[in-house]
């Protein structure tokens, strides 16, 4: 027979010499198999000592990492960020959230690695998310600068634009000019 203090999962074998015991939790556990001649029995117990895996906090990488500049040229201005996550320690799911952003919307994605932020107003932005793998979690931070959307000067010319030469043979000369605007930024 087999017995482990304290209780884990034991799986007897064919023959019941060999025996798989299942352990669960950390801890000191005490194995015992017994045999009996229907006389006598004798045991012997091995000693085991069970330990948790020590944990290797998981890895996290933005991209764009920062520092990002954008222009707020129309009413808003994005940009999209992806988390690149892993962990070397095997069996741990990793879950990825992404922190609020005050004076912007973060939209994300599908997968969560992926998030799209929208800014309404000029200003300095960190956006940050954080990997957990159940155990430890870690971050990373971009930083984001939001400008006003530079001015570009119009532009102007005239048509035709000269020299130009005329004769007054009456009172009057007549000629039609024509302003040609242009002007890149919209509004």
């Amino acid at each position: 027979t087999w017995a482990v203090v304290p209780d884990a999962a034991i799986a007897v074998g064919d023959p019941a010499t060999n025996a798989t015991v299942t352990f669960t939790a950390a801890g000191e556990y005490d194995v015992t198999a017994t045999v009996s001649d229907g006389e006598d029995s004798a045991s012997a117990t091995a000693h085991v000592s069970v330990a948790v895996c020590p944990n290797t906090p998981p890895t996290i990488a933005l991209d764009p990492a920062g520092p990002v500049q954008l222009e707020l040229c129309d009413a808003t201005a994005s940009q999209t960020f992806v988390a690149t996550v892993a962990d070397p320690d095997v069996g741990q799911t990793l879950s990825v959230a992404w922190a609020d952003v005050p004076g912007a919307a973060v939209t994300v994605g599908d997968p969560p690695t992926t998030a799209v932020i929208t800014f309404s107003a000029v200003g300095e932005y960190d956006v940050a998310a954080t990997v957990f793998d159940g155990v430890e979690s870690v971050s990373a931070t971009a930083h984001v600068t939001i400008a006003e959307c530079p001015n570009t000067p119009p532009t102007i010319e005239i048509d035709p634009a000269g020299p130009l030469s005329f004769e007054l043979c009456g009172a009057e000369a007549f000629h039609t000019f024509t302003a040609i605007v242009a002007d890149v930024d919209e509004g």
